[in-house]
């Protein structure tokens, strides 16, 4: 019977330092959370700038490259015009 008893307070104990546990692990991470604020803060403002200096240069490339890329398709696609039209007609003259 002494031991059956001793078994519910070895569990009343260890469910009491588990709850001990979560309080500290959630005290922990609330710290973390306000004191990390500022740094995320730090980092999305450096996202921030990041993204805009990504959409300027994008945009510098395509105005750049774009008039480029069209002459290369230009000259590119010319000839393969010119072939799908002899094909076209060789499939049309059988």
């Amino acid at each position: 019977m002494l031991g059956l008893a001793g078994l519910f307070v070895l569990f009343a104990m260890a469910g009491a330092a588990l709850a001990a546990f979560v309080v500290m692990a959630v005290l922990f991470k609330l710290v973390l959370k306000v004191a990390l604020f500022p740094v995320m803060l730090g980092f999305v403002a450096l996202k921030v700038v990041l993204v805009a200096i990504a959409a300027v240069v994008a945009l510098v490339v395509l105005t750049v490259v774009g008039p480029v890329l069209v002459v290369a398709a230009v000259v590119a696609g010319l000839p393969l015009l010119l072939l799908g039209g002899l094909a076209w007609v060789a499939v049309h003259a059988i």
